[in-house]
């Protein structure tokens, strides 16, 4: 509205001077004004394309976990894994575990592939502490680690990572590495959610801690519409596998 103003008000002022000074001053708050008008659309179709962008950019994939005779079966993930094999949306986060009062915290944290944990000797007395794993996906030693002392271990690989401490054999961890950032939790009611996932073909597949079962992935396509009412079948696993 101020535009539209502006563009009359300097269209009356040229109209009625002839003089020099007139004419330059009109020309150049007329100028004044288009660049005005000119800066104002750019900025919106900025801003109509940044709105667009951001409405077919991400979608919602959700639904629940179906298991087998009904199981009762705690730490369950749910995640997405590019059709064509590409590693998408890589977020190289880092997740810190302690080793406090003798005892891993937290002991199972989810990573995506690539990133690092920090393991940390926050223990008030002098106690050392070792983390080691001899899992086919990451096997690692940090060695000794005296009390105050932070190790940090990347993961490039995906997969379930059992750890250990050799100092206290009652002390274990899971590390579960994620090929994507486009997972959940699944809650207590088997549902889960994952959220801001980019458009494209998918294979849905889940996690399942209990070593007797085992998920059914399937493809799922995913678009600016919410993908909902999904199910994960959690079965158990066939003899010899």
């Amino acid at each position: 509205m101020r535009a539209n103003q502006d563009i009359e008000y300097e269209s009356v002022q040229i109209s009625c001077s002839y003089s020099k000074r007139a004419d330059y001053l009109g020309y150049r708050a007329f100028g004044l004004v288009a660049m005005r008008i000119t800066t104002a659309s750019a900025s919106l179709a900025v801003l109509l394309s940044v709105l667009a962008f951001g409405e077919t950019a991400a979608g919602t994939v959700s639904g629940h976990v179906q298991v087998e005779d009904n199981k009762a079966l705690s730490n369950i993930i749910v995640y997405l894994e590019s059709a064509n094999g590409t590693r998408t949306g890589q977020v190289h986060a880092k997740r810190r575990v302690s080793q406090k009062g003798r005892e891993f915290a937290p002991d199972r944290v989810v990573l995506v592939q690539g990133g690092e944990v920090a393991f940390v000797n926050d223990e008030e007395k002098e106690i050392d502490h070792n983390v080691f794993s001899l899992s086919e996906v990451r096997q690692f030693d940090i060695g000794l680690a005296q009390r105050g002392s932070v190790n940090e271990v990347t993961f490039p690989e995906a997969g379930e990572v059992k750890y250990y401490c050799s100092v206290h054999k009652n002390m274990e961890g899971v590390v579960v590495v994620v090929p994507t950032p486009y997972f959940a939790h699944v809650d207590d009611s088997g549902r889960f959610r994952i959220e801001n996932v980019p458009p494209g073909d998918w294979v849905i597949k889940a996690y399942v801690a209990h070593h007797r079962y085992v998920s059914e992935p399937f493809p799922v396509s995913v678009s600016d519409a919410p993908l909902d009412g999904l199910v994960v079948a959690v079965v158990k696993k066939k003899r010899g596998k």
